[in-house]
């Protein structure tokens, strides 16, 4: 399907494995199944990597996806302004069509440092594609003229868009393995306990314009701050901080390789601790 006019025009159906347009949902139903009665011809796993549009999937289309075997890796596109009922629906369609989260055929291209973008609201972007089944693909966006050239992005983002783009990275935050050894068991439970507080933390975020109840992070019952924003020298108001100015530490601090106070301590957002040596 080419988009240079308003009505799309069809291409040539070619042999391939490898489906690289990004609007072939939304082409007519026979030449839709006309591509896949040539997929199902290639004697290899099929691929959809050029984004294809979550608005446009169809049921029908969904059962084709589906009845290739084995089953194919699909990339869809999140774009700014996407409406995420339309993702959510889509998610639901594919993991009922037999698709599963472990597999991680079920991508999502997410558009990451566009103008006014935040590390705060690209995580939540990310984590909204991994709550309702997608495994995301963090994609950094690149000025493509000279007057978007103000716009570029510094290399704190660089680093946030690969750890955001393997599976394997991404989801090593959500598993931490077991471990056996005291000191490996240690950083298993440091881990479980920075995750679960993070993942709080990311809940509390309020949307643009949009005011939300906030959640208790801390580990006590007795309140001490009554800003959403959590705070102090608590280990969500680390995680948080690191999340935004030092991705890449904050994603080491998930995976257990440092505690929070290492992780502001090696991103020098704190003095390391002094030890005071006794007089003899």
């Amino acid at each position: 399907m080419w988009k240079r006019d308003p009505i799309p025009r069809l291409l040539p159906i070619v042999d391939g494995w490898n489906v690289l347009d990004d609007n072939l949902l939304a082409c007519p139903r026979d030449h839709v199944e006309a591509v896949f009665a040539m997929l199902r011809r290639q004697n290899r796993r099929i691929e959809f990597t050029g984004g294809l549009e979550a608005l446009s999937l169809q049921d029908y289309q969904v059962e084709l996806l589906a009845s290739l075997r084995p089953r194919p890796t699909m990339f869809f596109a999140y774009d700014p302004g996407d409406e995420f009922e339309t993702w959510r629906s889509a998610a639901s369609r594919l993991l009922e069509a037999g698709f599963t989260r472990a597999s991680h055929r079920m991508r999502a291209y997410v558009l990451v440092g566009y103008p006014n973008d935040s590390f705060a609201a690209a995580e939540q972007r990310l984590q909204q594609m991994l709550a309702i089944g997608f495994t995301p693909m963090a994609m950094l966006w690149k000025p493509a003229t000279a007057a978007e050239m103000r716009h570029a992005r510094e290399e704190g983002w660089r680093t946030f868009q690969r750890h955001c783009a393997r599976p394997g990275i991404i989801h090593a935050r959500e598993v931490v393995p077991r471990a056996k050894s005291p000191l490996a068991r240690a950083r298993v439970k440091a881990a479980r306990a920075a995750q679960r507080d993070d993942a709080a933390d990311l809940r509390n975020l309020r949307p643009a314009h949009r005011p939300k109840k906030a959640e208790s992070v801390y580990a006590t019952d007795r309140v001490v701050h009554a800003s959403e924003r959590p705070s102090g020298n608590s280990r969500a108001a680390f995680l948080r901080r690191l999340r935004k100015d030092r991705p890449d530490i904050h994603a080491r601090v998930l995976a257990g390789e440092l505690s929070p106070h290492a992780g502001m301590v090696e991103a020098r957002f704190r003095k390391p601790r002094s030890v005071m040596e006794r007089a003899p």
